[in-house]
């Protein structure tokens, strides 16, 4: 298994969930520490779906941890209107989407600096 080309796909991932750098940073290492800890005998097919399913699973949790503590404070500002935001995200995605796989990269590349 290629680590190098692993980790950044994982982590690419976990960006595109997350959408903070240094937390998709976060939940790439403790990806590859849980793949790593396990010691599985996978053959090289089921490694890559693997991490995707660990990657997964910690973003849910990452989810579920920031959902619990923005409930936990009550939000008095609701000038914005989160459709709106929902709606250019995706906006967004779509564009990236459709640009070539380097451009893509170069793109994230230069957010996470």
């Amino acid at each position: 298994m290629d680590l190098e080309e692993q980790y950044d796909k994982i982590y690419r991932y976990c960006y595109f969930k997350v959408r903070h750098c240094q937390t998709a940073e976060d939940i790439t290492q403790e990806t590859f520490l849980r793949f790593f800890n396990k010691q599985l005998s996978l053959n090289s097919d089921k490694e890559l779906p693997y991490l995707y399913t660990i990657a997964r699973n910690l973003c849910i949790e990452e989810y579920r941890k920031g959902s619990k503590e923005k409930s936990c404070e009550i939000n008095e500002e609701l000038s914005y209107d989160p459709t709106q935001e929902w709606i250019d995200s995706i906006a967004i995605k779509n564009l990236i989407y459709k640009l070539p796989q380097d451009e893509q990269e170069l793109l994230l590349a230069s957010i996470c600096k």
